[in-house]
């Protein structure tokens, strides 16, 4: 059975995976909460902060939009061999807009707010296409990857695990999705007040290595992408968090899970075919 075949916990991002450990799994997250809201440690319970939305800023660096706890400190970490660090503090009415330094290539970051002694970590981890910042993603653990840009269309994000996977992406809030591989029977999913949906792949059957195509309508519009999808894509990370290759109409990002093992996440850049 894989990853996709059963429930997953979504795993925050601690600023910790900057020494090279991977998000957090469900129980690790459960005691950083009960951290947060113990006695002691500030008292109340602490928002974790959301990213919004990824652009680029005229010093070639980037900007991360998001909302948190009115006035909690922002704190972020590249999960690269630099390591470097940087931080924001929320207005009074929780937004936040934190930069990024500028790069040549891909980043991935982990996020966490404080206020007080308590501190918090950011679902998943964000990963930034330096050629397109707005199609940033937030890389999710056993679970769909989150799209920022509604621009992206139906094919935001594309996650897969050797067996199955899911995508992601955007139709009109509330409408019905129909996705299906290669013209199998279709999943159907509904899209979120914001449009956003996630539909499982290969619900049917497995899907094998190799290309397939994925067609997804939401009854006003159909989009379809030829996609790759390879085994072993974990043997690329040689011990390293992650790894993203450029390739003709995306990036795909391997990168590593809690307990061990990779997912393999696809950014798609470009047009779909309608």
């Amino acid at each position: 059975m894989n990853r996709w075949s059963i429930a997953a916990a979504v795993s925050a991002a601690l600023l910790a995976a900057a020494c090279g450990k991977g998000p957090s799994s469900a129980a690790e997250q459960a005691a950083e909460t009960e951290a947060a809201t113990s006695p002691g440690q500030g008292g109340g319970y602490l928002n974790p902060p959301e990213i919004l939305s990824v652009s680029a800023a005229r010093d070639g660096g980037f900007l991360i939009r998001g909302k948190a706890e009115p006035e909690a400190r922002i704190r972020a970490v590249t999960l690269s061999a630099d390591h470097k660090a940087y931080g924001a503090t929320a207005g009074a009415d929780g937004g936040f807009v934190l930069g990024a330094p500028p790069s040549s290539t891909p980043l991935l970051v982990a996020l966490a707010s404080e206020a007080g002694k308590r501190q918090v970590s950011a679902e998943g981890w964000l990963f930034i296409p330096p050629d397109a910042p707005s199609r940033a993603v937030v890389l999710r653990a056993g679970a769909p990857a989150r799209p920022l840009d509604p621009a992206a269309g139906a094919f935001g994000a594309v996650d897969y695990d050797g067996g199955g996977g899911s995508v992601s992406g955007f139709a009109p809030p509330g409408a019905v999705v129909s996705v299906s591989v290669d013209g199998s029977n279709p999943v159907r999913a509904r899209s979120d007040g914001h449009g956003m949906f996630a539909a499982r792949l290969g619900a049917d059957r497995p899907v094998s290595a190799g290309s397939h195509e994925v067609r997804i309508s939401n009854g006003a519009q159909t989009s379809t992408r030829s996609l790759q999808f390879h085994a072993g894509s974990e043997q690329s990370l040689g011990g390293q968090t992650f790894s993203a290759l450029r390739e003709a109409d995306g990036w795909r990002v391997v990168w590593t899970l809690p307990g061990g093992g990779a997912q393999t996440t696809f950014v798609p850049i470009g047009s779909d075919r309608r």
